[in-house]
């Protein structure tokens, strides 16, 4: 499995980023896997009889529909243990801004304070042409979010094997 990031600051369009890819790389034939990582915590829900097994302390909790199945661990898992989870071609991430991953770095709109991307930035997304030829001199290329077939050949290109990387 290769992995590859999306991420940046809130409000800068990684969510609808990341849809647009992953569509994308499906369209080409692709299994993919994502992860979203957040800030904030997802309670178990009360009261249900699932919420009642991670409440007695289960762990992990798998619910089972006709076509569906969650899985919900009571702690945060790492991307190495989350790899080992799936069975796909590419791992999108969003957020992990810190992780050593090749990324995107979105932007939106905020052009104006732009000094640098963080490490392993392939490209910076924006969301117009006009903030496109606001930013320039950075050493990444700037691409807009709406060139979907342009940032998924990046991904392709630029994806690494999660085996290659030291992440934690």
């Amino acid at each position: 499995m290769r992995v590859f990031a999306v991420s940046g600051f809130s409000g800068t369009g990684k969510t609808t980023l990341v849809e647009r890819i992953v569509h994308e790389l499906v369209q080409r034939g692709h299994k993919v896997a994502a992860v979203k990582s957040t800030k904030e915590n997802v309670p178990p829900p009360p009261e249900t009889d699932t919420g009642k097994h991670i409440a007695a302390g289960a762990e992990p909790v798998f619910l089972v529909g006709p076509s569906t199945t969650i899985v919900r661990f009571d702690r945060r898992l790492e991307l190495p243990e989350i790899v080992h989870l799936v069975a796909a071609d590419f791992l999108i991430v969003e957020g992990m801004k810190h992780a050593e991953i090749p990324r995107f770095w979105c932007v939106g709109d905020r052009t104006d304070d732009i000094v640098e991307a963080p490490k392993h930035t392939k490209a910076i997304i924006v969301w117009s042409d006009a903030s496109r030829n606001i930013i320039q001199g950075l050493a990444e290329p700037v691409h807009n979010s709406e060139d979907i077939d342009v940032l998924a050949n990046i991904i392709e290109r630029e994806a690494v094997a999660i085996e290659s990387l030291a992440v934690d």
